[in-house]
């Protein structure tokens, strides 16, 4: 059996320091997965992450970046790379904690004891059903995948033809939905790729499959071909205890302050 901690939603800003009760984890952890939107920027986000791995060497820890560090990134989004950028980084800076584990959709297997857990990280793009009143959505307004040139799909009729460089494309819902696919497939391989070997199954995603607060307004489903019975999920931004979700138990634990940081799963 393992103690897990999820950390996730501080919200840190660039130059915050972080309160002091959510660098103390509990006594009896075991593994600690920290799950998005720790920082409002990746940097600030890795210093928290690495002052906790340095603070509990012995412990194993899982980071999967969310929203505001730039979890959703990708190649044919024509920006740097954050996901890239993370993974370069662990393969080749000497800098990296030991102790500090990156499986963004690639699987990571850890002993804890006498048990094995087999461990699964994604973004959590939803599928979106019904984008409702799109142009209110999140995505909309603060999303882009591509970008372009094209200054006439913005360029008032009588302003000048002056070069201003790349403009960013709002996100489409075809654009989320397809991302929603790629991980799936994934994950539903993952899911199947199991003997008595494998491990206990334990799928992150920075987002949640219900009631996100980035997808408010949003009619969306996460991974409906995806099925971990009595497994477990764990999510962020909003409280979950052990609700059900393709059969999958559905934890997360946002927030900062003494009450979250004595948050604890077993399994």
């Amino acid at each position: 059996m393992a103690n897990i901690h999820i950390i996730s939603d501080l919200n840190l800003e660039f130059h915050e320091h972080t309160n002091p009760a959510d660098e103390v984890i509990p006594v009896d952890c075991d593994l600690l997965v920290v799950n998005g939107n720790v920082a409002t920027t990746p940097k600030r986000s890795m210093l928290f992450v690495e002052t906790l791995c340095n603070k509990y060497p012995d412990i194993p820890v899982i980071y999967n970046p969310g929203m505001y560090e730039g979890g959703h990134l990708d190649k044919s989004s024509g920006k740097n790379n954050q996901m890239d950028a993370m993974r370069i980084r662990q393969q080749a800076s000497p800098f990296w904690p030991k102790n500090l584990h990156f499986p963004r959709l690639s699987a990571v297997k850890i002993n804890i004891g006498d048990k094995k857990y087999d461990i699964m990280c994604a973004f959590g793009f939803p599928k979106i059903i019904s984008p409702g009143q799109w142009e209110e959505s999140f995505w909309y307004k603060s999303i882009s995948f591509r970008s372009t040139a094209d200054h006439s799909l913005f360029r008032p009729p009588d302003a000048s033809e002056v070069y201003h460089g790349q403009f960013p494309l709002r996100a489409t819902v075809e654009e989320i939905n397809q991302r929603h696919d790629q991980e799936e497939k994934v994950i539903r391989n993952w899911e199947l790729d199991y003997d008595d070997t494998s491990g206990y199954k334990i799928l992150i995603t920075a987002l949640s499959p219900i009631q996100d607060p980035f997808c408010t307004g949003l009619a969306y489903i996460m991974y409906p071909n995806f099925h971990l019975y009595n497994r477990l999920w764990i999510t962020s931004g909003v409280k979950f205890s052990g609700s059900i979700v393709r059969g999958a138990r559905l934890f997360s634990n946002p927030g900062s302050g003494v009450d979250a940081r004595q948050q604890l799963i077993t399994v």
